[in-house]
């Protein structure tokens, strides 16, 4: 999942392709995917200076191989799962806020300043990405990731952008999916909109894309009791924005 114009579409293009042609594909597909990242990063460097581009993007990437999940991250974008109806967080974003980032890039000649957020260079709000050539020194493609047994009790995983992440909870996320498809009245194709619209909707600031793996042979989440007697726990999930809505919501440029 990925966000940020030319980068963006550069790397949904190219980041797989160069995944499955890597020589560990078959016999570590972690690292493989781990390598597959810094390669894109090399290429578009070379593609974006041919053309003039200097833009960037984050990635997440979620891969699943004889029972084993893995989910690998570069920057703000991130994978969630749910587990037994709960949250699971598979990733920790690479933000400049992190004191482990803040100080690889000070040790690399880098800044980290505060203008409404942290930012690299007083600028970039990511300390990891690929592309973003003018913060290269800094700024690098190399994903974490995590690898975990799947179980029966993991239903879904949602992969979105901090665009969703900065308005709507992790918890809240899940919790609204999983009362969502266990609703009779709404169809399940309709959550990504559903979530997207409500970020707009909660005037988020930044790109906003999700979207959602459900393990084919996996029990559907079970609903677990609300708290209706507290005013602030919903009964609901909220409704399902019409297009119309979602339309108006959306930042203009």
């Amino acid at each position: 999942i990925l966000f940020t114009s030319f980068a963006a579409e550069y790397t949904r293009t190219h980041l797989h392709a160069n995944v499955a042609r890597h020589a560990l594909f078959a016999s570590d597909l972690g690292t493989a995917i781990e390598e597959a990242y810094k390669q894109t990063d090399a290429e578009w460097a070379v593609h974006a200076a041919r053309l003039g581009l200097k833009d960037g993007t984050t990635a997440v990437t979620l891969a699943l191989r004889g029972g084993k999940l893995y989910s690998h991250w570069c920057g703000d974008s991130e994978a969630t799962l749910c587990h037994r109806s709960r949250c699971l967080k598979l990733c920790e974003p690479h933000t400049p806020a992190r004191q482990d980032e803040k100080a690889r890039i000070q040790a690399n000649g880098g800044t980290v300043v505060w203008f409404g957020t942290w930012r690299v260079n007083g600028t970039l709000g990511v300390a990891r990405s690929i592309g973003d050539a003018e913060h290269a020194d800094v700024v690098v493609a190399q994903p974490d990731y995590v690898e975990r047994d799947v179980s029966p009790d993991d239903a879904f995983v949602m992969l979105a952008s901090d665009g969703l992440y900065d308005v709507i909870k992790h918890e809240d996320a899940v919790k609204f999916t999983v009362h969502w498809v266990n609703s009779p009245q709404r169809d399940p194709d309709d959550i990504c909109r559903a979530l997207v619209g409500e970020a707009l909707r909660r005037k988020t600031k930044d790109n906003v894309t999700c979207m959602f793996v459900f393990f084919k042979n996996h029990p559907p989440p079970k609903m677990r009791p609300l708290r209706t007697a507290h005013p602030k726990v919903p009964t609901l999930p909220p409704p399902l924005p019409s297009g119309e809505a979602v339309d108006a919501a959306r930042p203009q440029n």
